[in-house]
């Protein structure tokens, strides 16, 4: 077997082929020089491995992976390479928002809804919006993939019928189905640049694959397929996996001391003591001014509340939960306690 690179024209491919003392070959069309068409490795010059464009995509396999076994009958570690993983079930993943909501615009009353009438009442509104957000997730954005592939089929069957019988309905039609489809891959490219974390600002010029490839290469970085227990055994079971994790954390927040004098006498002078008046400014009851300079002061899509909400959805809708929010931020420094579901 012969392996080269493809720099070279179709032409000399052929003329470099008819030289080869074989009976034939086959030759696969490229786009560009891309070297991962064929990948081979070698290993003490007794194995190899030869995989074509389409085993070797992620896009066509995003939850294999590749397992090192144990040295047994050879002087190298096996590969196990396992293309349908046992990843558990994703249906109990938390409510997480969406930025790429706010450009839908059925949106903004989904959040109305949600807020009419517990205007006192933030726990509630913010349940009644998780609700309502992933059924219209579901099934008006999230539809995003399904709704492509019918706009394709009725404009195909919108072209076929010009075809035959023109009018000026279906020139009407067709050209209301072409807007339509370029604003759902308008709409596929920001999800996919979102899922991939990516600057869209910077990599605005890049198409969908760049930003699918870079999702697909996150999720394959970030999955956790195995982990070594501190017997230093490996465990690749789902739930033996989630296991030594809640164990481990267990673990990490509990303590050996089983008691402790209620009446302990504790020494105050060498801790640092508040005067009276930053003790009072602790206790005042913050304004709406204070509130919403507090709230512009927090990164708006860095980093998920509890509740799954960012701080720009708030900065977003403050007109509409702006009232439920400083009512509850001035209640936990009445009560002197933050609620459980913010904590």
């Amino acid at each position: 077997m012969v392996v080269t690179e493809t720099k070279l024209s179709g032409a000399r491919a052929n003329e470099i082929i008819e030289t080869l003392p074989f009976d034939g070959a086959v030759v696969t069309n490229t786009i560009g020089f891309r070297r991962y068409l064929v990948d081979v490795e070698i290993r003490h010059g007794s194995s190899g491995c030869l995989g074509n464009h389409r085993t070797g995509n992620p896009c066509y396999y995003p939850e294999a992976n590749v397992t090192h076994l144990a040295k047994v009958n050879s002087d190298h570690c096996p590969l196990l390479l396992n293309l349908n993983p046992n990843m558990g079930s994703a249906s109990n993943r938390p409510f997480k928002f969406q930025s790429i909501w706010l450009s839908h615009n059925d949106f903004p009353t989904i959040v109305r809804e949600a807020w009419i009438g517990k205007e006192a009442d933030l726990a509630g509104a913010i349940t009644g919006f998780m609700v309502k957000a992933q059924r219209w997730n579901k099934e008006v954005f999230g539809n995003v993939f399904n709704r492509k592939k019918q706009i394709m089929a009725r404009s195909m069957g919108t072209q076929r019928a010009l075809a035959n019988n023109p009018n000026n309905f279906l020139l009407k039609l067709q050209d209301q189905l072409f807007e339509e489809y370029n604003l759902i891959l308008q709409l596929e490219e920001e999800i996919w640049a979102m899922k991939s974390k990516s600057n869209v600002t910077i990599f605005r010029e890049r198409n969908t694959k760049y930003f699918h490839m870079s999702t697909l290469a996150r999720r394959s970085k970030n999955r956790i397929t195995s982990v070594q227990s501190n017997e230093d055994e490996w465990i690749h079971e789902v739930e033996e996996v989630k296991e030594v994790f809640i164990s481990s954390f267990k673990k990490l927040y509990q303590t050996e001391q089983c008691c402790c004098p209620l009446n302990h006498q504790r020494n105050s002078g060498w801790c640092v003591k508040l005067n009276s008046k930053e003790a009072n400014n602790i206790a005042h009851i913050p304004s709406d001014e204070e509130i919403w300079n507090a709230l512009k002061s927090m990164k708006p899509y860095k980093a998920l509340g509890s509740d799954g909400l960012h701080a720009g959805f708030f900065l977003r809708f403050w007109l509409v939960v702006g009232e439920s929010v400083k009512k509850e931020v001035r209640g936990s420094f009445v009560n002197q306690k933050v609620p459980n579901y913010l904590n």
